[in-house]
């Protein structure tokens, strides 16, 4: 992980668009990803988009938590591992809320960190895959609250471990959620479902190294549960 203590700053244009700007402390390979932990308070859009200069080729934006991940799709030029000082700068559009209250905004970074990885792609694959793009879907719709209106697919990016990738609030009160957990392993990446009711019920569905993993329930697959999905 670099962390960046020079020439980071973050400007927030006109409430919905946020410029990320920094200069590199390593390479940024044409088909990697960047992976940006900015300070707490910023709510960025799943549906986020990006472009940027001092990169060339096309961006993607993938947004999981707090943390927002720049993938680059490989048709760009590379930038070389000795590049420490390359400026880069990336627009990204659907912030939902900035750390204060009105914009424009500038903040200089003293603990802004970011991190370069390769993207992982379908199986097989072997070694230990910082980000791994996943497609999720999960309908409790007929279980009412807001289940009924909440999105039932979508796509995501998550690391090793477990991360929801889905929540909503059903009829009762009770909140349903969609873990997708990522695992490495001497066979490569396995990706395993997990459904969860607040009032302590649970399912899963079984790991897999490709394709998709279905939420169980007595031993029949109960797709409306959830289901994880290598991209």
């Amino acid at each position: 992980m670099c962390q960046v203590n020079y020439n980071s700053t973050v400007t927030i244009s006109d409430g919905t668009h946020m410029k990320v700007k920094f200069e590199l402390c390593k390479g940024w390979p044409k088909d990697g990803n960047l992976t940006i932990v900015p300070p707490g308070g910023y709510n960025i859009s799943k549906d986020a988009a990006a472009s940027g200069s001092g990169v060339t080729g096309g961006l993607s934006v993938l947004v999981n938590d707090e943390n927002i991940t720049i993938r680059r799709d490989g048709s760009g030029d590379a930038i070389g591992e000795n590049s420490d000082g390359h400026a880069v700068e990336i627009e990204i559009t659907g912030v939902i809320k900035a750390p204060v209250p009105m914009a424009p905004y500038r903040e200089n970074f003293t603990d802004f960190t970011y991190t370069i990885s390769r993207q992982c792609t379908a199986p097989p694959m072997t070694g230990q895959c910082l980000i791994v793009p996943l497609v999720w879907s999960l309908d409790w719709s007929g279980y009412g609250g807001n289940c009924a209106s909440a999105d039932k697919s979508g796509d995501v990016s998550i690391g090793p471990g477990a991360g929801a990738v889905a929540t909503c609030l059903d009829q009762y009160g009770d909140t349903i959620a969609l873990f997708c957990q990522v695992d490495s392993t001497s066979a490569g990446i396995t990706l395993k479902s997990d459904w969860t009711q607040s009032n302590g019920d649970q399912a899963d569905g079984p790991p897999v190294t490709s394709g998709c993993s279905v939420v169980t329930d007595g031993g029949t697959a109960y797709p409306d549960a959830g289901k994880c999905c290598f991209e």
